[in-house]
């Protein structure tokens, strides 16, 4: 039986970060669909890398704040951004809990 989903699962929340910290991006991330839908009704899209921190390597939902922060960091292609450091923080924005990845 699969477990992950019972011991916290595969995903970095914003809760593992309550105190920041560093970690290496680890791959270029994947493009997915998200929940949210754009004027036309289609799903937004969004983008999924590899972190980590310690030994453990888990998977984040990029926000726009901390795509935008890896982009100005490390450049427009996430390409770029495999193995560079950023620091991982809970913020609140909106009323939500959000993890931030800061270079």
């Amino acid at each position: 039986m699969e477990t992950d989903s019972l011991c916290g699962g595969e995903f970095w929340k914003a809760a593992d970060f309550a105190e920041p910290k560093k970690g290496t991006v680890q791959d270029e991330g994947v493009l997915t669909d998200s929940k949210f839908l754009d004027a036309e009704g289609k799903p937004k899209k969004k983008l999924i890398i590899g972190f980590k921190v310690g030994k453990e390597t888990k998977k984040v939902s990029l926000n726009a704040t901390s795509i935008g922060k890896l982009r100005d960091a490390y450049g427009k292609n996430s390409k770029q951004w495999i193995g560079k450091t950023a620091k991982g923080e809970k913020q609140v924005i909106n009323g939500k809990d959000c993890l931030i990845l800061i270079p």
